[in-house]
């Protein structure tokens, strides 16, 4: 970690198990150890935190700022929001991702991708064990259909937690959000299966009109409004990442340099 940021903030990690608790239980869980700290450190809680979340975790960073009463601390009584002084977000799915989606993924794209979108399934979800799409957390990542993608023929997978998350707007200020674009880069044929998973998923969002990272479109991650702008304070777009490299880097230093200037922009 760079000494100055490390001059300047102290570093904690929430760990959680995604698949086991829907989003909005994490939100609050999240909550609830921030109130454990201020408890057995007075000192913790009468400052201010700033947070960096990848994928999953901005939605439930999002949570906890809009719905969690601290219970603790010098903003006891308040939203979780009102103590947070900044907030970078890398592939943040703030209106989900078509591709947690079921049958209404499969009912927009183009018969000749189904294959495609089996391979991407297969390869992120089943081998691992992960989940069916109407389950936790996947169905946390629904699409919200904010730009009217599917239409009204799927209530079913309506995403009622990112609607009310997103109804929201008191503490976006807060927000500078990072995407990746995949652009024109082809990893579908690569050995490394990360990379042909995101390459699969990157060429499905693509069919349906959407720029992204592999697996969460770039109007998601930036946090686009109904007119097509960001609702964030900043937004960075790294041109040629996935979405694991969206916050682990290329190993070329720029991601790393940009986020040290962010973190030095909300602390001061």
């Amino acid at each position: 970690t760079d000494s100055e940021v490390k001059s300047k903030l102290g570093f904690y990690f929430f760990i959680y198990f995604s698949q086991e608790a829907k989003g909005k239980n994490l939100g609050t869980m999240l909550g609830e150890e921030l109130d454990r700290f201020n408890i057995s450190d007075p000192n913790f809680g009468s400052k201010p935190v700033v947070f960096v979340g990848h994928s999953l975790g901005n939605d439930i960073i999002h949570s906890f700022m809009n719905n969690y009463i601290q219970r603790s601390g010098a903003w006891v009584g308040r939203r979780g929001g009102s103590r947070v002084a900044g907030w970078i977000s890398f592939g943040g799915p703030f209106h989900g991702s078509p591709m947690a989606n079921g049958p209404a993924l499969y009912a927009k794209i183009p018969a000749v991708e189904e294959i495609k979108l089996l391979l991407f399934e297969n390869l992120l979800y089943a081998s691992g064990g992960g989940p069916r799409y109407d389950q936790p957390n996947r169905s946390d990542l629904w699409w919200d259909n904010y730009d009217g993608l599917f239409g009204d023929r799927f209530p079913k997978e309506r995403n009622l937690w990112l609607e009310e998350l997103n109804a929201d707007s008191t503490f976006d200020s807060k927000l500078i959000a990072y995407a990746g674009d995949l652009g024109s880069r082809n990893d579908c044929d690569s050995l490394d299966i990360s990379l042909r998973v995101y390459c699969f998923g990157g060429d499905i969002l693509k069919d349906i009109g959407l720029k992204s990272d592999g697996l969460v479109p770039v109007s998601s991650a930036l946090f686009y409004d109904h007119n097509g702008k960001s609702r964030a304070r900043k937004t960075r777009l790294l041109e040629g990442h996935n979405h694991d490299e969206i916050v682990r880097g290329k190993g070329d230093g720029v991601l790393l340099k940009s986020v040290k200037a962010d973190l030095m922009e909300i602390v001061g």
